[in-house]
């Protein structure tokens, strides 16, 4: 039986944040820290958790500061990089209970994009990195005009509702919508404007660096997602220096392809993927 502990830490700002530890029953192969996306939480992931946990893997994963059961106006950052901080507090902590698995980090759209900034800036530390839908090219649909100003919106008006959220385009499968807007600890309303603008020029800036990635990685991406455009990950896939590197595109999957119509095959891939670099102790 896996076991899992809930706690909190203490982030960037002092905002107190929430974090989970799930360890399996069997010696680990590794330790798996998850990043969530936009708007969400890590509950949403239990079941990627599970699958993770019962093929050996140690995981690890918070909710962002204003988001879940963590501390901060809700859905908003004017500091991308806190994101990246807070993370790191979480490696630091759970390090402390498992200081010798290799570290894997693994994120989705707006986590995928924190994963990857992670990566860059720990590289040494990481021995794989994994996304999905990871928001590294977003914004294709913001006028050129709003995409000139978000900086300047983002100063004065950090807080108000700008975009809409397209939550009708997470997956194919209805029920994920409905799910989604009838959970309490997701945030259902508009993009605010300092999210969106820290959201377009971080994934900007990230873009110009994946010529630095080294590590092994698994890029995975929905060919019909809307929100993040899948060119994001062919970039990162194109750039990234790393002998050890595989593309998934994900024929007709929308944007949450862990919560698509094939999610058994995409957990399957993820699974299959990490166990072939980090065999079960003993084996």
């Amino acid at each position: 039986m896996a076991m899992m502990t809930s706690g909190k830490l203490t982030g960037t700002k002092g905002l107190v944040l929430y974090y989970e530890l799930w360890e399996p029953s069997t010696p680990p192969r590794a330790l798996v820290a998850l990043a969530h996306g936009y708007a969400e939480h890590i509950g949403r992931y239990r079941h990627v958790i599970e699958a993770l946990v019962a093929h050996g893997y140690v995981v690890a994963a918070l909710d962002h500061h204003g988001h879940g059961q963590s501390e901060g106006p809700r859905a908003v950052t004017q500091d991308f990089d806190r994101y990246i901080q807070d993370f790191h507090h979480l490696v630091e902590r759970v390090r402390a209970d498992v200081p010798t698995l290799p570290l894997v980090v693994m994120g989705h759209s707006m986590g995928g994009l924190i994963a990857v900034r992670y990566t860059l800036a720990h590289q040494p530390t990481v021995a794989a990195l994994v996304v999905s839908g990871a928001a590294l090219q977003v914004g294709e649909e913001t006028s050129p005009l709003l995409k000139k100003v978000s900086g300047l919106l983002a100063r004065l008006i950090p807080n108000v509702p700008l975009l809409p959220h397209q939550n009708h385009e997470l997956s194919r499968d209805p029920a994920i919508f409905d799910h989604f807007m009838s959970d309490p600890l997701n945030y259902t309303g508009r993009v605010k404007t300092a999210l969106a603008y820290q959201l377009l020029s971080t994934s900007d800036a990230t873009r110009r660096q994946l010529g630095a990635l080294t590590v092994p990685m698994l890029i995975m991406h929905g060919t019909d997602d809307r929100l993040t455009a899948p060119s994001g990950s062919q970039r990162l896939y194109e750039m990234a220096r790393s002998e050890d590197k595989t593309l998934r595109m994900w024929q007709d999957n929308f944007h949450e392809i862990f919560n698509e119509l094939d999610q058994d095959n995409v957990l399957a891939t993820l699974v299959h993927w990490l166990n072939q670099r980090f065999p079960a102790p003993g084996a």
